[in-house]
């Protein structure tokens, strides 16, 4: 094999090709002897290896960059002089291999359809006097006589105070639309015009209504008229008049009241005011057994005439309506 040329490829068109051969040749002969060498053979298919190597490495280069580019910008920064097809540096050629790692999250929008639910009342009083009515057995307890008929449920009554009792239109001087009707409820005064004390431990009623009556639907000054039913414990009633009277109940005026005649007024006891104010006010009551009627009428339209005798004659109505309502508490 020494002095034989015939090996080294001479079809090289790179002469730094041409030295590698050389070179290689040397080393081989150093180290093989006389076997021969395909040093050309070596140098083309070392050039081969890397065209492939290269080519893959641009493929790959030009895929993930478009990848990056749609869904992952964060990768970008990782990648180096690889997204722009640089050689690394060093003499060896490896390929490279990159994990790619979505950084991206999806989150899904849940839309919800909220169905709302309207609930009817055929209640037309307000929200501070509740309709709801619940029948007791009369009974008398040291709890329940410190407040009303059953202070575990304050909307409870003992019996229903009639709709026949409230006056009609033609019952007023000049007839009048009914403005409110509070329905069953005892959390009411004795008698309109007063203030009652919630946590007073004064006795209250078991049973109650209240009815409403103005001219006209204004804040102009005009007659009103407010009638109140109340009923009380068995044989209490005779001392809850006196409470009216004696303005020592647990619901009290709010400004001072003079007495006026009542000797012309129906019923158990009869009892009749007139306001100390500069509101044209009156009023009636009168006690039927443990039930007490009464009436206030308020009248601050220009020129109107003193409202006493109107209390008067609408109280001796509801008397006669209240008694022959055939309520057991009218009996005492």
């Amino acid at each position: 094999m020494a002095g034989d040329d015939s090996f080294v490829n001479v079809n090289n068109e790179d002469p730094a090709d041409d030295e590698v051969g050389r070179r290689l040749e040397e080393a081989l002969r150093g180290t093989l002897g006389d076997a021969r060498v395909d040093v050309s053979g070596l140098i083309t298919s070392t050039h081969r290896g890397v065209r492939r190597v290269r080519i893959r490495r641009t493929v790959t280069t030009v895929a993930l960059g478009t990848a990056l580019v749609i869904g992952a910008p964060s990768g970008l920064a990782a990648l180096g002089d690889r997204w722009n097809g640089a050689e690394p540096a060093g003499e060896s050629v490896v390929a490279p291999t990159w994990t790619i790692t979505p950084t991206w999250t999806i989150t899904p929008t849940i839309t919800t359809t909220m169905t709302s639910t309207t609930l009817s009342s055929t209640s037309t009083r307000s929200s501070a006097h509740p309709t709801t009515t619940r029948r007791r057995t009369l009974t008398t307890t040291a709890k329940e006589s410190l407040g009303g008929y059953d202070p575990a449920d304050g909307n409870a009554v003992a019996y229903d105070i009639p709709s026949a009792v409230a006056f009609r239109a033609a019952d007023f001087p000049t007839p009048m639309p009914q403005f409110e009707d509070f329905g069953q409820y005892w959390k009411v005064p004795t008698v309109h015009g007063q203030a009652c004390g919630e946590s007073s431990s004064l006795p209250r009623p078991i049973a109650g209504r209240q009815w409403m009556w103005y001219e006209e639907d204004s804040n102009d000054p005009q007659m009103g008229v407010q009638l109140i039913v109340t009923g009380w414990r068995q044989g209490t009633g005779p001392a809850r008049f006196a409470d009216v009277v004696e303005n020592t109940g647990a619901c009290r005026w709010t400004d001072p009241v003079s007495p006026a005649s009542a000797g012309d007024l129906p019923g158990d006891q009869a009892w009749a005011g007139v306001e100390d104010s500069s509101l044209n006010r009156s009023f009636a009551a009168a006690r039927l057994g443990d039930l007490i009627v009464a009436v206030t009428v308020d009248d601050n339209s220009e020129g109107a005439e003193p409202t006493l005798a109107v209390a008067k004659d609408l109280l001796i109505i509801a008397e006669g309506r209240l008694a022959s309502a055939g309520l057991a508490a009218a009996a005492g």
